[in-house]
């Protein structure tokens, strides 16, 4: 009986610092390229690159870095990407305790939309303002730019859909029906922001 006891005391205290070390990991949207290391050593081997708007859960920080678990995209054109963990210099990491957030995250992605939108722009940049405005919206719900940022995440989101959509082979199906339809979530989740 002794042994279910002390197994059991074992568990408990287990899943408590398991749960007091969660505590401690902060949550931050990147808002430059940022290059994920072996160690927080610019010399030393590189594993990855994260994208602007990415998120990443920040583990611990040193001087002038952070080590973190950041997801990273493997091949773009089929969506998949993985989580790499890592130290990345501590620029560019915007959480929701950084003093006016919101407004640095919705001026990186102005930046990257006109990025988008100039002939000849930075690859990727629709997706990185895409995603920049997502994430200002789930992390700062409360500022005056949520509504804004969810709108334009959705109507970015709507336009690289529908670019994709023209260019299928069911695009040119007489029948609509056939034809791909684009998903109007984001468009419905701009609902639930309050618009000030």
């Amino acid at each position: 009986m002794l042994r279910i006891r002390t197994a059991a005391a074992l568990y408990a205290l287990m899943i408590a610092t398991s749960t007091a070390a969660m505590a401690v990991i902060e949550r931050g949207i990147i808002i430059r390229v940022g290059i994920i290391y072996v160690a927080p050593d610019a010399s030393s081997a590189k594993l990855s690159n994260v994208t602007r708007g990415r998120e990443v859960a920040v583990i611990e920080r040193s001087p002038g870095w952070a080590n973190v678990v950041a997801t990273v995209e493997i091949d773009p054109d089929q969506e998949t990407d993985r989580n790499v963990t890592g130290w990345v210099v501590d620029k560019g990491i915007v959480t929701p305790s950084t003093p006016e957030g919101d407004k640095i995250i919705f001026g990186e992605a102005v930046d990257s939309e006109a990025e988008a939108s100039r002939r000849g722009g930075r690859k990727g940049s629709a997706q990185d303002a895409m995603r920049l405005y997502a994430r200002l919206a789930e992390y700062f719900p409360n500022s005056p730019l949520a509504a804004e940022a969810a709108y334009r995440s959705a109507d970015i989101r709507w336009q690289i859909e529908a670019i994709d959509a023209s260019t299928r082979p069911s695009a040119k199906q007489s029948d609509p029906s056939l034809k791909y339809q684009i998903d109007e979530e984001g468009y419905q989740e701009v609902s639930r922001h309050k618009v000030g």
